[in-house]
């Protein structure tokens, strides 16, 4: 879970920078809902979409997709 954890914290962290490039607005997002959901998709998806997906979301360094299932059990209980 704490590889989860991390990567989680990197996916948020890379998104805030790619959302908070226009100074002139105000930024407001929730990174966990956003990784829950594109984990969800990320769970059904193969080949190359999965490889990109696990690359963004920085889940390649968890191991494989029961690793990203359970990880998500355990930080939502």
């Amino acid at each position: 879970m704490d590889v989860l954890a991390e990567a989680n914290g990197t996916f948020a962290l890379n998104l805030l920078k790619t959302l908070g490039k226009d100074n002139s607005k105000n930024v407001f997002f929730s990174p966990m809902s956003m990784s829950c959901a594109l984990a969800m998709v990320y769970m059904g998806a193969k080949g190359n979409t999965a490889a990109q997906m696990a690359q963004i979301l920085s889940f390649n360094k968890s191991g494989g997709g029961g690793d990203i299932h359970q990880g998500f059990q355990s930080l939502l209980t």
